[in-house]
């Protein structure tokens, strides 16, 4: 089943790459491959930035919660004082 569906998915990619005049595959010798690669990597990259980023907003929101008026340092001076 896997393989009648591996060769029906080739038939459509072939087809398609006849219908909009692809005639040579890239290489990775080629330089849209390069470029591809290229833009791939910026896209990771800022994908990764991007939940820094948000990891780094939320740390900033925990500590901004934990110095609202009446839990930083009394609650602080409170948990000491327990343990």
């Amino acid at each position: 089943h896997a393989m009648e569906n591996f060769k029906k998915d080739l038939k459509m990619a072939q087809d398609l790459e006849i219908k909009v005049g692809i005639t040579k595959h890239w290489v990775p010798e080629d330089e849209e491959w390069q470029t591809a690669g290229c833009l791939v990597m910026n896209c990771k990259y800022q994908h990764y930035l991007d939940q820094l980023e948000s990891l780094i907003v939320a740390q900033i929101f925990e500590l901004s919660k934990m110095n609202q008026a009446g839990t930083g340092y009394k609650l602080h001076k409170h948990i000491t004082k327990a343990l």
